[in-house]
């Protein structure tokens, strides 16, 4: 059921299939680890400003520990309205 509703949530948007995956992936695991759940809330309900800072932060972070391109490309998403909106339906 969540994985249908995110696929729902998602269809919508832009985004390439890699990048829906990863997200519906952390979606999934935020809900099973609420600690990835709370460290996810903390940056949703950020200012916006403050959101982006930490996102480039945490961005430069994931490139230095040779994240993948996908995921890195999920946590920028953070940055953007709208899918703050849908995380906060989902978690």
């Amino acid at each position: 059921m969540l994985i249908d509703a995110l696929k729902l949530l998602i269809s919508k948007g832009s985004g390439s299939q890699e990048e829906n995956n990863m997200f519906i992936t952390l979606m999934r695991v935020a809900q099973e680890d609420k600690k990835i759940k709370d460290q996810i809330m903390t940056i949703v309900n950020l200012e916006p400003l403050n959101r982006k800072k930490v996102v480039d932060l945490l961005v430069v972070y994931l490139k230095n520990k040779k994240a993948p391109d996908d995921f890195i490309d999920t946590i920028l998403s953070l940055e953007e309205q709208s899918i703050i909106q849908k995380i906060k339906e989902v978690l």
